[in-house]
């Protein structure tokens, strides 16, 4: 594989995720012990490529925080992850765009680099991008944008890819009403992941010319596209997929290829295993569902594949510890179809398809159901009482649930409580309680 710059877009505001990104940057999201963007550096790292520069924004403390004490030794040992604000490279304190992120950095690509990946740091995935790049050489592509197949009646909700028989990008449309299927697959939709790849050449022609246009909002330059289809060449949101890719793939000047990301295999995975599992977690719901997915007995993400590693934090914490078998009280500390993290206590209580994060403890005769409690690396801050219910309840770290509490049963308790409400497509709901929450 030919060198490769990545950049990793981790500066978004991650609203809908509120209130999980209250206090830190989506990115920094925890999920099952590690961090959002845990997903994407290690799929770099273990794909082989050494050169990273991560571009935040918003609450970026915390993903500083994070990403300095995780992957020291791989930038000493094996290649570099920075991280870039903007108030380190622009006069001004946010980027506008996400194009307008990596014009502001272009500096950063190795001049040695025959590809720069542009890779979101929201998305959980694990992606052998070396094959990805593969794809892109063979074809001799300008562009390739990383897509997965997606039922027709679930599309609508992406950015959707028009293909050609040989995979060319000849449309694509931001959340359309009818999406356009993919040749000899009429079930299927293609949907863009967010990821790509491009001749770096390539990718300082684009950005360059993109800034020299004048900044408006994604609704302002629909309307002027309405009223003129040319205004394209004088307006931009400055975004990856708005501008560069839609923008390109209308004038058809350039090669620009759709990546198959159910070809694409990972080390570890024995044959006629899924592989292509990658969850948007934009919004509380697909957070919930994606943790929900790596509670099943055989997960459709395996964490557990150490040919694939998944980089993160070193772990320090003593083993989840389970106590208390006393049936006769019914006080049995146990868990079942779920993910308990390192340091965390069920303590004569029943956990049931919940994710557990490190240093939490549960308390006897309490029930957990379909739940995802977040703690901390550092000691046990975040604790459910005796004799509490819980269903589809996420709460963020620092959170003291007293003795006896019911949360996700009575929607109108919940919200009297002020707690964030969020519905689900089987008419339940989750409850979400945010950081430190007092009780």
């Amino acid at each position: 594989m030919r060198d490769v710059s990545a950049i990793v877009m981790a500066g978004g505001k991650g609203e809908r995720l509120w209130p999980l990104t209250a206090n830190r940057a989506k990115p920094a999201v925890p999920f099952a012990g590690v961090r959002i963007i845990d997903f994407v550096l290690s799929n770099l790292i273990n794909s082989g490529i050494n050169e990273i520069a991560v571009l935040s924004q918003t609450q970026s403390h915390s993903l500083d925080d994070h990403i300095m004490k995780a992957y020291p030794t791989y930038i000493g040992m094996r290649g570099s992850i920075a991280i870039y604000h903007p108030r380190m490279v622009t006069s001004d304190d946010v980027y506008v765009g996400t194009a307008n992120a990596v014009f502001h950095n272009l500096e950063r690509i190795n001049k040695k680099a025959e590809h720069v990946a542009i890779f979101g740091g929201d998305h959980i995935y694990m992606m052998d991008v070396s094959k990805m790049v593969e794809f892109h050489e063979r074809k001799n592509a300008d562009i390739t944008v990383a897509a997965i197949p997606f039922p027709v009646s679930e599309a609508h909700k992406y950015g959707v890819i028009e293909v050609d028989e040989n995979w060319k990008i000849i449309g694509f449309e931001e959340k359309p009403k009818a999406p356009k299927s993919i040749p000899n697959q009429p079930g299927n939709a293609l949907v863009s992941m967010g990821n790509y790849i491009f001749n770096k050449d390539r990718i300082f022609e684009l950005l360059e010319a993109d800034s020299r246009k004048n900044y408006v909002s994604k609704q302002e330059l629909m309307e002027l596209i309405g009223k003129n289809p040319k205004a394209r060449e004088e307006y931009s949101t400055h975004d990856f997929g708005t501008d560069i890719i839609k923008g390109e793939v209308s004038r058809q000047a350039l090669k620009i290829y759709a990546y198959d990301f159910n070809r694409n295999r990972i080390p570890g995975i024995p044959e006629g295993k899924r592989q292509n599992y990658w969850r948007d977690v934009g919004d509380i719901y697909q957070y919930w569902l994606a943790n929900m997915d790596i509670c099943s007995i055989e997960p459709e993400l395996n964490l557990y594949n150490s040919d694939w590693p998944l980089w993160t934090l070193p772990n320090t914490l003593p083993p989840a510890k389970f106590i208390h078998d006393n049936k006769n009280e019914n006080r049995v500390g146990y868990a079942t179809n779920s993910t308990v993290c390192a340091g965390s206590i069920i303590s004569g209580s029943h956990v049931e398809r919940s994710v557990i994060g490190m240093n939490v403890k549960v308390n006897s005769w309490s029930y957990l159901e379909e739940c995802v409690i977040l703690g901390s690396k550092k000691y046990i801050n975040t604790e459910i009482g005796r004799w509490c219910n819980l269903r589809r309840v996420i709460a963020d770290r620092d959170v003291i649930i007293p003795e006896g509490t019911v949360i996700g049963y009575d929607r109108i308790i919940d919200e009297k409580r002020g707690f964030k409400i969020v519905d689900t497509e089987d008419g339940k709901h989750i409850t979400v309680l945010p950081r430190g929450y007092k009780f």
